[in-house]
């Protein structure tokens, strides 16, 4: 009896076989599946700050350097994610936590009482805030070996946001006295984007996002002299309002994930 494939059997075998192969091809990968990264990149935060006499268009001191804008920051952090696969579509859920450069601003100016009592003046605030969390869901097209994908969801921002101005009288140690304005930015807003990934050597991808975030105007505020009452003195019926400019934000990064479904 014979055992072995006969020309028609062995022909069959592979052409299911170079079948199978095509089909693998044309197919759409496993990008179906939890994951986990890191990401690199940078942040530029736009956005500014102003101190003003409410009733006039000076800023605290006329010419003095009152305003304090953002800047760009270097960002880096993780993600944690999963996707939903269906044929060559997908859909998930993501969430970020970064870590930024996050920079201050602090300016002094001496004022010969043309507006403010005579002395030095220090104002410092921060301009952007020291990290931010991104909860957002994303769609996308599941290529064989890239994934572009939209994403738009909410960001929480964390870091100090308080502005203040300390005053030093003529010849004169620190007084005490202080201005302290409100935040330069909302803790809760909102950030949309994009990107792309690729697959890599096993269960790896690489890819680039960008993101564009809104974390609102913040909480224009007026401050009067926060000091004792004799220090506060020459401060009496003056008071400055720390006003914002919406702070927006743009991000772009590179990341690294890892899919615990290995496709």
């Amino acid at each position: 009896m014979r055992t072995g494939l006969g020309p028609a059997t062995l022909g069959t075998v592979v052409f299911l076989s170079l079948t199978a192969q095509v089909a693998l091809a044309d197919g759409p990968a496993v990008w179906d599946g939890s994951y986990f990264g890191a990401q690199l990149g940078g942040a530029e935060t736009n956005g500014c700050s102003h101190w003003v006499l409410p009733g006039t268009q000076l800023d605290a001191e006329g010419s003095a350097p009152s305003q304090a804008c953002g800047g760009e920051s270097l960002a880096a952090g993780a993600t944690i994610g999963e996707n939903f696969q269906y044929g060559h579509y997908f859909w998930g859920v993501s969430a970020d936590l970064n870590l930024a450069t996050a920079r201050k601003s602090t300016r002094s100016w001496a004022s010969s009482a043309s507006v403010l009592p005579a002395g030095a003046y220090v104002a410092s605030e921060r301009l952007e805030p020291d990290g931010f969390v991104v909860l957002a869901p994303r769609m996308g097209y599941a290529g064989r070996e890239w994934a572009p994908y939209i994403r738009a969801g909410a960001l929480v921002a964390f870091g100090g946001q308080g502005a203040s101005i300390a005053y030093t009288p003529p010849g004169k140690t620190p007084s005490g006295v202080a201005f302290n304005g409100g935040r330069s930015f909302d803790t809760i807003g909102w950030a949309a984007g994009g990107g792309v990934e690729w697959g890599l050597y096993g269960p790896w991808s690489i890819g680039i996002e960008y993101l564009h975030g809104n974390l609102g105007r913040g909480s224009s505020t007026s401050a009067r002299c926060a000091g004792t009452a004799a220090a506060c003195g020459a401060f009496a019926g003056i008071t400055l309002n720390d006003v914002h400019d919406p702070v927006t934000f743009d991000t772009y990064r590179v990341g690294f994930n890892y899919y615990f479904n290995y496709w």
